[in-house]
């Protein structure tokens, strides 16, 4: 999963062609104007959707309406005017009446979430809502951030997302609306880290290929501009940001990269993340469980767009009440004095008659995402979890 954060105010963003009438490439579309007018190029994610020509109304650069669209059709548009993401379904006839100072607007998807809660406005006209598949989509935080992400899929790792699922992810980056754009193979994100390794796709393609598409949204700057990457090339413990939950020397991992984990509810159980054992440097069988401080993997923010959030004491406790596992629990010893790594060591109370409540559960109300499974010399068999807290 690819998000990119960015303050509008101190950057484009545009929604934007390319050659009219020609499918390209999203590392190949520019928009003319900016790209002549020494603006940097410093983002892109594919747009609309798309036969042999964009579908749905397509208004640009304030003023210039390219395809209408019907008040009944089956997009949502999305309207962006005074740096503000707006939803609505509307024809391009209203757009200056309702909307005078409106600078792009595009017929794009179905709702994701509107005024801070999940509303999927439109989301039965699209057969694919229910499946899991690569997805694309834009937001806004109440802040005024704007928040673009693509999700992978259909590849070894990542089945992708329902509908529902990235209105739950938009929800937790912590938009107040947001919107699907067009997703499956066409899902793809460029940026220019401007690192000198160039202007190039970040997610993971389906295929590993770049499809040909219709419309954009471009990203500029005129500034010289920073990227703050993500903590996967350094250690975590060493990075600020997002909340994150570490499961380490577990005997076998259940949780699957990329995907939600839930509590237990009275539609389904409660997703199992693993089996507690001995891997790695563990000294018997148990569960090392470290509510650490960390980036959200792949999460791209530009300027001082950082988050600085670090956990404590409570957290760590809302993970190892007697919801971890199907019996009470006990703490055999905890790691509560080094900077930054808040963790205990518990087994289930029953653990010396049998193993049958060996499974370890996600038992928080609040949904997290798996950002990483794998295998190190010190926690063994480990799972990587992210979650936030929404603002009350």
């Amino acid at each position: 999963m690819s998000v990119l954060e960015y303050n509008p105010l101190k950057f484009v963003i545009t929604l934007a062609e390319g050659k009219l009438g020609v499918k390209e490439q999203l590392t190949d579309i520019k928009h003319n104007w900016y790209s002549s007018n020494e603006y940097a190029l410093v983002a892109g994610e594919n747009c609309q959707f798309f036969g042999t020509y964009t579908q749905g109304m397509e208004y640009v650069d304030s003023g210039y309406l390219m395809n209408n669209g019907s008040i009944n059709d089956q997009f949502l548009e999305l309207i962006f005017e005074n740096n503000k993401l707006i939803l609505d379904d509307i024809v391009g006839s209203e757009i200056k009446t309702k909307y005078p100072n409106t600078k792009w607007a595009g017929g794009v998807g179905f709702g994701l979430v509107e005024n801070g809660v999940i509303k999927n406005r439109k989301s039965e006209l699209f057969y694919h809502f229910t499946q899991k598949h690569p997805r694309s989509a834009i937001g806004q935080k109440a802040n005024g951030n704007i928040v673009q992400l693509v999700c992978d899929g259909r590849n070894t790792g990542s089945s992708g997302l329902t509908g529902k699922e990235l209105s739950t992810v938009m929800l937790e980056l912590g938009c107040v609306t947001a919107v699907s754009l067009d997703g499956g193979g066409s899902s793809t994100m460029t940026l220019n880290k401007n690192d000198g390794q160039g202007y190039k796709v970040i997610n993971k393609l389906y295929n590993n290929y770049q499809r040909y598409i219709t419309s954009s949204l471009l990203v500029y700057s005129k500034e010289e501009y920073q990227v703050v990457d993500s903590f996967a090339s350094k250690p975590v413990e060493e990075d600020i940001g997002y909340r994150m939950v570490l499961y380490s020397h577990l005997k076998s991992i259940s949780a699957v990269e990329g995907e939600m984990v839930h509590c237990e509810n009275p539609w389904s159980p409660a997703s199992i993340i693993g089996v507690i054992g001995d891997t790695g440097q563990a000294n018997g069988i148990h569960l090392h469980i470290c509510v650490i401080k960390g980036k959200r993997d792949n999460l791209w923010i530009l300027l001082d767009m950082t988050k600085d959030v670090i956990p404590d004491r409570e957290e760590l406790n809302w993970f190892t009440d007697d919801t971890l596992f199907d019996y009470p629990i006990v703490v055999t010893g905890d790691w509560l004095s080094y900077l930054n790594h808040f963790a205990k060591d518990v087994v289930p109370e029953d653990r010396k008659r049998t193993t049958k409540h060996y499974e370890i559960k996600w038992n928080r109300s609040f949904s997290g995402r798996v950002l990483k499974t794998g295998y190190n010399e010190f926690h063994g068999n480990y799972v990587l979890v992210w979650y936030d807290i929404l603002p009350v």
